[in-house]
C-alpha cells in the first residue's frame, strides 16, 4: 500500500489551505492508521501528530510536482513567503518546503507548535550547513518532530518525499541540547533502511544522495548551520510566531 494525494485535492488546499484537513480526514475512517499502513513496521508506534506530518510531508512534495498557475512567482523568499505564496510558487527551496510541511502539519496538530515542552509532540526545523555530506550548494532544510515515537524522532524531507524513524542511543537525546542538535548527533551512527520510508517511490529528485547520507553515517552535529537569522532555533522561533499571527482569513484564502 502506498499513500497519495490527486491533483485536485493539492488544487483544493491551494484554494483552501485549510482544506488539507478534509483531504487528511478523507483517508479512510482512521486516517492514522491509514499513513500506518504505507510505511514500514519501524513507524509502527508513530503517533496521530506524526501521521498527520508524513501525509503533509508528501502533500508538499506534491505542490513541486504539478504545473505553476499562470502569474506564479518564480522563486520566493522562504523565511517571508506566505501560505498562498508557498503553494503557488513555481520552484520551493527545501526551507520553503520545509515551512509549508510545518504549517500544514500544524492545521490538524496544532499542539506540535514549537517551543518544546515536556513531551508535547513538536515540530522542529532542521538547518544543514552549505559543504555538508548532503552535497548542497546552500543551506538545505529538514524537518524534525519530537515526541511522537517512544524512543526515537520523526525526520520528514519534503524536497524528497522521504521520512525516517531515527532511534535513540548513544546518550543522546542529551538534555542539554537542542532537538536539532541531538538528531544530528543520531545521525552520526548508521540508520538502518528499514528506519527510511520513501513516500513517493521512483519520483524525481533522485533521493540516492539523501538516503546514502542517513544510512551511512556522514552526517553529525558539527555540519548543522549556525546562522542566526536561517539556522534551525531561528526557524522554529520564525514558525511558531506565525502561526500564531495566523487567523481564519489567512488559512482560507492564503
Amino acid at each position: 500500500m502506498s499513500l497519495s494525494i490527486s491533483s485536485s485535492d493539492i488544487a483544493s488546499i491551494q484554494a483552501r489551505p485549510d482544506a488539507f484537513v478534509r483531504v487528511y480526514a478523507n483517508l479512510g475512517a482512521d486516517p492514522a492508521a491509514t499513513v500506518l499502513a504505507a510505511l514500514p513496521g519501524a513507524f509502527a508506534s508513530l503517533s496521530v501528530e506524526g501521521c498527520a506530518a508524513v501525509f503533509a510531508c508528501l502533500a508538499a512534495y506534491n505542490f513541486t510536482q504539478v504545473p505553476a498557475a499562470s502569474g506564479a512567482p518564480a522563486t520566493v523568499s522562504s523565511i517571508d513567503a506566505t501560505f498562498q505564496q508557498l503553494m503557488t510558487a513555481s520552484a520551493l527551496d527545501s526551507s520553503g518546503l520545509c515551512k509549508l510541511t510545518a504549517w500544514l502539519s500544524l492545521l490538524p496538530s496544532p499542539r506540535i507548535i514549537p517551543p518544546e515542552n515536556g513531551s508535547k509532540p513538536t515540530v522542529h526545523f532542521l538547518v544543514w550547513s552549505a559543504g555538508s555530506p548532503l552535497g548542497t550548494a546552500g543551506v538545505y532544510s529538514q524537518l524534525v518532530l519530537s515526541n511522537v515515537f517512544t524512543s526515537a524522532y520523526l525526520l520528514l524531507d519534503p524536497t524528497y518525499a522521504v521520512v525516517a524513524s531515527v532511534p535513540f542511543g548513544n546518550g543522546f537525546p542529551a538534555a542539554a541540547q537542542s532537538v536539532a542538535q541531538n538528531l544530528a548527533s543520531l545521525l552520526q551512527s548508521p540508520l538502518a533502511m528499514q528506519n527510511v520510508a520513501l513516500l513517493n517511490p521512483g519520483g524525481s529528485p533522485d533521493p540516492t544522495a539523501l538516503i546514502s547520507a542517513l544510512t551511512g553515517a556522514q552526517l553529525g552535529p558539527q555540519y548543522l548551520s549556525a546562522d542566526p537569522v536561517l539556522g534551525s532555533d531561528a526557524w522554529d522561533s520564525h514558525i511558531a510566531n506565525t502561526f500564531l499571527g495566523m487567523g481564519t482569513e489567512t488559512l482560507t484564502s492564503g
